[in-house]
């Protein structure tokens, strides 16, 4: 009995040891922001064009379809003559995966410099695919708020779980400075129509004009912020024999599948509507709206909540309608009681949320679940 306690002691301290392992958040970087200078451009050009000369307004065009967001994406890539800053909360090594690295390294052989800041939880490329990318002159990854990776990972995430649990859900594709996709796809097949077994309903926005700037603002902020670490300082620079090999692997790939999976995308209905200019864009006034990086590592006030915040007073001076559509929906008591003030002003709230068979978190579905009663007494 004294042997399996001592033991287990022995256990419960090398785990205490393992969750103490830290991440250099002071690893050295140089700092970076949006290139500029990019008027000259073929998408500042095709940016104006698309307006009709309105250059003070934003052009809008929504990518409801998987395959036509992918294809989108990959077309600019292709155009891409200065720059690429694609930011996500998570990327697979599935074949989306591959495509969109295959076109960041084509960009970047072109002498376009690419910066990709990832979030690290969900993204499941592993770190030796990161720094084959990583090691290209042009470009440099960064991870988001990562876990330590000394010892085991769980426990690392375990250790740290008021800092690990915050993470960065931001989701950003801008090309030259002049053009940006935003909206809720990451890049996974799931979220392109290339998943044969399922399929996410998501939803992006193509756009250009004085917002496109904002969005680039708002990635420089989280490209520099302390918890974006380069990805040198999680992984060893592969030699030139391991970045000749995963070269190798990726044009193996796209030899494959890739290729066809590119020539599908980039030629969907869409994009080949685009390319004969049949797509007039929605043309309109707006701002962007985002959370700064520093709320995920300091005590959250009020003054962190802007996103939040922007919501709630654009809700309160609705008159007539809302319609709210969003897989997760957990109001709390404070959406109660604001869903409540809404109808007792005769607005009419309109709700469309996922039902249990079609979230892909459980635990989300359950925590708005306890909320339902609530929201239908409340109006909704």
């Amino acid at each position: 009995m004294r042997r399996i306690t001592e033991v287990g002691l022995t256990l419960v301290a090398s785990v205490l040891l393992v969750a103490c392992a830290t991440v250099p958040l002071d690893h050295p970087r140089e700092p970076s922001t949006a290139i500029k200078a990019t008027d000259g451009t073929k998408l500042a050009q095709f940016s104006a064009e698309w307006r009709n000369g309105q250059l003070g307004r934003n052009g809008f065009y929504p990518l409801n379809q998987g395959l036509d967001a992918f294809g989108a994406r990959l077309s600019l890539a292709d155009s891409a003559e200065s720059s690429i800053d694609a930011q996500y909360f998570l990327m697979k090594p599935d074949e989306a995966g591959l495509v969109f690295a295959d076109r960041l390294l084509d960009a970047a052989e072109r002498g376009v410099r690419v910066r990709l800041l990832l979030d690290d939880v969900f993204t499941t490329v592993e770190d030796g695919a990161l720094a084959l990318l990583h090691a290209h002159p042009k470009i440099e990854v960064r991870i988001f708020n990562p876990v330590a990776r000394q010892g085991v990972y769980a426990f690392n995430y375990v250790g740290d779980f008021e800092l690990a649990n915050r993470r960065m859900h931001n989701k950003s594709f801008t090309v030259d400075n002049q053009v940006s996709i935003v909206g809720g796809r990451n890049i996974a097949v799931e979220y392109f129509q290339l998943e044969t077994t399922g399929e996410f309903i998501d939803f992006d926005m193509l756009t250009v004009g004085p917002i496109v700037r904002e969005i680039s603002g708002s990635f420089d902020d989280y490209w520099n912020d302390v918890l974006a670490v380069p990805l040198d300082a999680l992984h060893d620079a592969p030699g030139r024999e391991k970045i000749m090999e995963g070269r190798s692997r990726i044009m193996q790939g796209m030899a494959e599948a890739g290729d066809s999976v590119y020539a599908a995308a980039v030629n969907s209905e869409l994009m080949q509507a685009f390319d004969a200019g049949r797509v007039p864009p929605f043309l309109a006034d707006a701002r962007i709206v985002v959370d700064q990086p520093s709320k995920l590592r300091e005590e959250i006030s009020e003054e962190h909540k802007i996103v939040a915040r922007e919501i709630r007073d654009e809700l309160s001076r609705a008159e007539s309608e809302i319609i709210v559509w969003t897989p997760y929906f957990i109001p709390r008591q404070g959406g109660i009681e604001l869903l409540r003030e809404l109808d007792a002003k005769g607005v009419r709230v309109v709700l469309i949320t996922n039902s249990l068979a079609t979230n892909n978190h459980t635990a989300v579905h359950s925590a708005y679940s306890r909320y339902r009663k609530d929201v239908l007494e409340a109006g909704v």
